[in-house]
């Protein structure tokens, strides 16, 4: 990105930035707190992050600006790398160190029986979700359950499934009961349940006590950027170095499949109508280009296979929904940075019109599978 050292310094110019930063998460601070000092800078343009750390956690946390903002959930998808050590003898509520003690065991595991249960973690598992995390139960953070009841009947979350791409013990320590470990895995995985599953696989109890992200996609934490670091007050600073770091929207679209379509097509995905491309149907992502900028990103084959009833099952209400849920999505994400973009708002209520018929016809049919159905595409009532 060529940057005008004149248009950084000049206050009066208004200028529209697209991009990503990789910034680095210290320990003591929440998330929220790092994207507030991005939005400080930048506070004409839309700001978001993928993939939420603990407070005490640390590590990589890509925050998009401007029109990146349209592509969290794609960077959301990928793979993330953490380190984590877990302390053997304890479980605590939370699963960290932050959290009152529930049990305690003497049964402490040797460093080979730590290094070869790795074996047993690799794969697709059923991960049951920490009580304090921020999944919603009812519309409500299950946190915020946890806390309302003073830690005595923690909310009990359905399992979810999983990917543990690689796990490996990278160090143990008899002394401190401690073993750390390195893991490459999907979305939706949470590393205080796998460092309790760990310790139970090998009958015992344990908590996280250090937790680091690593990588997420292409974003490492060798490159990041520490803010914390510097000088916080001196805003034009802060702005010039984020400029300079930035990385390019597109960056995160290597690889993926890019559809270049016309004004027309355009225009007709925008609306929500059907389009009809060949050499498609077995294609999971698609990057939609119009003019030389993103449009769209499709992901439909993804959405069949976490909805679909059957094997062969690519068109019933349920599946339709989620692809319809899912266009929404995304020109909801394009109208917040395109106010007047009249085009985007008339498709954006086609779709929910669609959208909201064929909820109405789930509901209708079986009213618990409809409340299990939104809640898994994560909309409201």
């Amino acid at each position: 990105m060529v940057i005008n050292e004149a248009n950084i310094k000049s206050p009066t110019t208004a200028i529209h930035y697209n991009f990503w930063l990789n910034l680095y998460k210290p320990k003591g601070i929440s998330s929220a707190k790092l994207v507030s000092i991005v939005k400080k800078v930048f506070p004409t343009h839309k700001v978001g992050h993928c993939g939420t750390l603990d407070v005490e956690a640390e590590g990589v946390l890509p925050i998009a600006v401007g029109e990146a903002t349209k592509l969290v959930r794609v960077l959301v998808d990928t793979k993330k790398t953490y380190i984590f050590t877990i302390q053997f003898g304890k479980k605590t509520d939370t699963a960290d160190s932050s959290g009152k003690v529930l049990m305690s065991t003497d049964m402490i595991p040797n460093y080979e029986q730590c290094v070869s249960i790795c074996k047993n973690f690799t794969g697709i598992l059923a991960q049951y979700p920490p009580a304090f995390s921020a999944i919603k139960v009812n519309g409500v953070r299950s946190y915020k359950l946890a806390r309302q009841n003073s830690r005595k009947e923690l909310p009990i979350l359905a399992p979810r499934n999983i990917t543990i791409y690689k796990l490996e013990c990278l160090n143990f320590n008899p002394l401190k009961r401690e073993a750390t470990y390195k893991a490459e895995c999907s979305k939706g995985t949470y590393i205080r349940t796998l460092g309790e599953d760990i310790a139970l696989s090998l009958q015992s109890l344990a908590f996280v006590v250090e937790l680091r992200r690593s990588k997420v996609g292409l974003f490492t934490a060798s490159d990041a950027i520490k803010l914390i670091e510097l000088d916080l007050t001196n805003q034009e600073i802060i702005r010039e170095l984020l400029i300079i770091n930035s990385i390019k929207i597109e960056a995160v679209l290597d690889g993926i499949l890019v559809l270049d379509v016309t004004l027309e097509q355009a225009t007709k995905i925008v609306y929500g109508q059907k389009c009809y491309f060949d050499h498609l149907n077995d294609t999971d992502l698609i990057w939609i280009r119009c003019n030389g900028k993103l449009l769209a990103i499709e992901r439909k084959q993804q959405i069949i296979a976490q909805y679909a009833k059957s094997e062969n099952d690519t068109g019933s209400d349920e599946v339709v929904c989620a692809i319809l849920t899912e266009r929404i999505n995304n020109l909801t994400e394009h109208f917040k940075t395109n106010h007047k973009d009249f085009s985007s708002r008339r498709g954006l209520l086609m779709l929910v019109g669609r959208r909201r018929k064929l909820l109405n016809y789930i509901k209708k049919k079986s009213l618990s599978n409809y409340l299990a159905f939104i809640n898994k595409l994560g909309i409201r009532k």
